[in-house]
């Protein structure tokens, strides 16, 4: 029996996700903890940035991020106002320049 054929949707059963941990810095701000990787190899890697840093005048807003993006992931960006957000995704788009 394939798995489609007990969802009336024909979608079969959702994809397993994840969880992503996460751990408490010196100041008590949450901070992702290390994902253990899923194999595969570069081909699925759809968005790559390795130590990213953007300054505006004197203040860092990002420093030395790296981040891999696989195809069929679900990434989410969280943190507070003025933490960058936002600045990574105009980067990764290539909108700040």
């Amino acid at each position: 029996m394939h798995p489609s054929d007990s969802d009336p949707s024909g979608r079969g059963p959702p994809a397993a996700q994840d969880d992503a941990a996460v751990t408490a810095t010196g100041n008590g701000a949450p901070s992702p903890a290390p994902v253990p990787s899923k194999g595969g190899d570069d081909d699925d890697i759809i968005i790559r940035a390795r130590d990213v840093t953007v300054t505006f005048g004197t203040k860092t807003v990002l420093d030395g991020l790296s981040l891999d993006v696989r195809r069929g992931e679900i990434l989410g960006f969280v943190g507070g106002s003025g933490q960058g957000k936002s600045v990574l995704l105009r980067t990764i788009l290539g909108l700040n320049q």
